[in-house]
């Protein structure tokens, strides 16, 4: 395995953003469980929780059930 250490610049930052939510993919809401399969899925979420019990949530569900409860 090779590691390559490449700087950030405006040409690039588009597709590194994307690259690092890609890992995401897969992922469940902490509430309605729903997986998200692609890239427009993860537009709308946020990380809810604490510390090492942090997960994605979609953002109407957080709405719905997180903010307040």
């Amino acid at each position: 395995m090779e590691i390559e250490i490449v700087k950030i610049t405006e040409q690039n930052k588009a597709q590194l953003a994307h690259f690092a939510l890609s890992v995401y993919i897969g992922e469940k809401c902490l509430f309605c469980e729903r997986e998200y399969k692609t890239m427009d899925d993860l537009k709308d979420t946020l990380w809810v929780g604490q510390d090492d019990d942090r997960r994605l949530a979609c953002l109407g569900c957080w709405q719905k059930y997180g903010q307040n409860g």
